[in-house]
C-alpha cells in the first residue's frame, strides 16, 4: 500500500516551512538580498533531530519546534493539549497516528503502560536520584508521568 505524502505549510511559518502528513519537514524556496540583488535559497528537508525525552524536533530560526506538535497544527489545528502517540512509539508523527488530549487523559493512557512492580521499580530508581526523563525513557513513558509518581499524584499504593 502507497501512502501519499501530503504537504501543509506550518501555522505561523507560512511560506517558509511545510510539514508533511508523515511527519516530514521541509523548507521552502526563497530569494533572500545578497549584495545589490537576491540569491535564490532552494527548500530543503529540514533535518531531524532527538529531545532528551525521546520526541523529534526541527530548528527553525534559532526555535526547536517538536514535530508531532508542527504535524497537528497543520492538519488538524494549534492547540495548548498534549499531543499523544497513539502507538506510543514519540518518533511515528504520521498524522494518523496522533491525536490531542488533555492532561490528565494522556497520563492515564501513560500510566496503563505500567503495573505495580514497574511503579515499585520506578520509586527505587526515583529514592536512587534518576531524573523523570531518565525513568520515563527506561519506561517507555512521558516524564510528566513520572513526576506524578514522584509527587504521589498516581500509584500512591504502591510502596
Amino acid at each position: 500500500m502507497v501512502i501519499n505524502e501530503i504537504w501543509k505549510d506550518v501555522p505561523d511559518y507560512e511560506g517558509f516551512y511545510q510539514v508533511s502528513n508523515l511527519g516530514r519537514v521541509r523548507s521552502l524556496d526563497r530569494l533572500l538580498p545578497y549584495g545589490n540583488g537576491f540569491r535564490k535559497y532552494p527548500g530543503k528537508l529540514r533535518e531531524q533531530h532527538l529531545t532528551k525525552d525521546g520526541y523529534l524536533y526541527v530548528n527553525f530560526i534559532k526555535k526547536k519546534k517538536k514535530v508531532h506538535r508542527l504535524v497537528m497544527a497543520a492538519f488538524v489545528g494549534v492547540s495548548d493539549s498534549d499531543v499523544h502517540h497513539i502507538n506510543f512509539v514519540k518518533t511515528d508523527n504520521n498524522v494518523c497516528n496522533l491525536m490531542y488530549l488533555d492532561t490528565a487523559q494522556n497520563t492515564r493512557i501513560a500510566t496503563a503502560k505500567l503495573d505495580e512492580r514497574s511503579v515499585s521499580q520506578i520509586k527505587q530508581l526515583i529514592r536512587e536520584g534518576k531524573s523523570n526523563t531518565e525513568i520515563g525513557n527506561i519506561y517507555g513513558v512521558n516524564h510528566r508521568t513520572i513526576s506524578n509518581i514522584r509527587n504521589e499524584h498516581t500509584w500512591t499504593h504502591v510502596a
